[in-house]
């Protein structure tokens, strides 16, 4: 398990939240495999040639998931956790 802080020290992310400390124990790169979210798990949204999972952050987040990876900027503003 790793910290979202060591997380985001690893990939140079910047951290959008409050919440540095949680433990990060499974990743997701696929959100229809997500049933209920948690604070120990991360997304993250894989860009290809034919898709773009920053696409599916909506679909996440109403999921329950609190912690993503993203390479494109979002308004935050509309979620607030």
């Amino acid at each position: 398990m790793l910290l979202i802080s060591k997380i985001a020290e690893i990939t140079s992310a910047k951290v959008l939240s409050r919440h540095h400390n949680f433990s990060i124990a499974s990743l997701f790169t696929d959100s229809r495999q997500i049933l209920n979210g948690s604070d120990n798990v991360l997304f993250i949204a894989l860009r290809g040639e034919h898709f773009n999972g920053n696409r599916f952050f909506d679909d996440a987040y109403s999921k329950g998931l609190r912690n993503f990876i993203l390479d494109e900027a979002i308004d935050i503003t509309p979620y607030p956790n």
